[in-house]
């Protein structure tokens, strides 16, 4: 069951249990004063699967789903516009700023990369073929219809994209190394963490430049568990500049010295991937630069 759209945001289904009036329901199902409730139903924020909106006196079936707009808890005074690096009538690809959410979920709705796209663009079928950190700045594939998702999300979910990352930390981690890791996120962390067992990361990582103790590294994730570029670069003793989730293999002090009050300071560089419609390869780079690294 696909939810009505508006303005790119999805709706809540309200489904209904028991027969009834529209407004108790909806006063039932989403505690609220009856001013709030009242005033949905005068904005047209409860709809049918249509879209319609339904008048707050309307008779409900049961087994029928009305569906609830909310408010963005994060919409941008001004309209956000993103960076487009390629496209084709399948797909494209924008240039993420730091700071800003892939998909929407919790408090972040309406200034996400998927939102934001659908506005500009006026397309609600657009879609992220993949995810990327809220603080990781760079490239992400999103598709532009329906038909089009499953090709390119099962191409990043084969591990048939090839992603380069820029990073910025000490210098500590000289030549190149391939680290293979246990990592496991518990139910309820944000951090991920290495574990006893058998490794189910494996990355690839390089120095390409480094001065006055600061380094820039070329990063390779060959498996794609969450954080794992961040936790393995900690996990190293070269945590990335900015990083404040895993921050723990330098003295805090250390870190926020260190950090200079850049944002993560990661970048998704570059995708190469051979295109499943079209079989043609692709490789797209970021126009973006580390702060830290200008």
């Amino acid at each position: 069951m696909k939810p009505p759209l508006r303005q790119g945001i999805g709706a809540r289904p309200i489904r209904v249990s028991e027969p009834g009036i529209a407004r108790d329901l909806v006063t039932a199902f989403v505690p609220a004063s009856p001013s709030e409730v009242g005033a949905a139903f005068v904005r047209g924020d409860i709809v049918w699967d249509d879209g319609v909106a339904v008048e707050p006196h309307e008779y409900v079936q049961a087994g029928d789903v009305l569906w609830a707009f909310a408010a963005a808890p994060d919409e941008p005074e001004e309209p956000i516009r993103l960076e487009v690096v390629a496209q084709t009538d399948r797909w494209m690809v924008v240039d993420k700023p730091h700071g800003m959410a892939t998909m929407p979920r919790g408090s972040h709705v309406a200034s996400t990369v998927t939102v934001a796209a659908r506005r500009q663009f006026g397309n609600d079928e657009i879609v992220a073929a993949h995810r990327l950190d809220e603080p990781t700045a760079g490239l992400i594939l999103l598709t532009l219809g329906e038909r089009w998702r499953r090709p390119y999300q099962m191409m990043f979910e084969r591990r048939a994209v090839i992603k380069t990352y820029l990073a910025v930390a000490n210098d500590s981690l000289a030549g190149f190394r391939r680290v293979e890791l246990c990592l496991a996120k518990e139910r309820g962390s944000l951090q991920t963490r290495v574990v006893a067992g058998e490794p189910n990361s494996i990355t690839d990582i390089s120095l390409v430049e480094s001065h006055d103790g600061l380094g820039l590294y070329r990063i390779y994730p060959l498996t794609g568990r969450t954080h794992q570029i961040r936790v393995t670069m900690a996990h190293l003793g070269a945590p990335i500049m900015g990083d404040v989730l895993y921050p723990w293999a330098v003295a805090e002090s250390d870190f926020e010295d260190n950090a200079g009050g850049f944002p993560l300071q990661l970048l998704a560089a570059e995708l190469t991937f051979i295109d499943p419609v079209d079989g043609h390869q692709v490789t797209m780079m970021s126009r973006r630069v580390l702060a830290s690294w200008q």
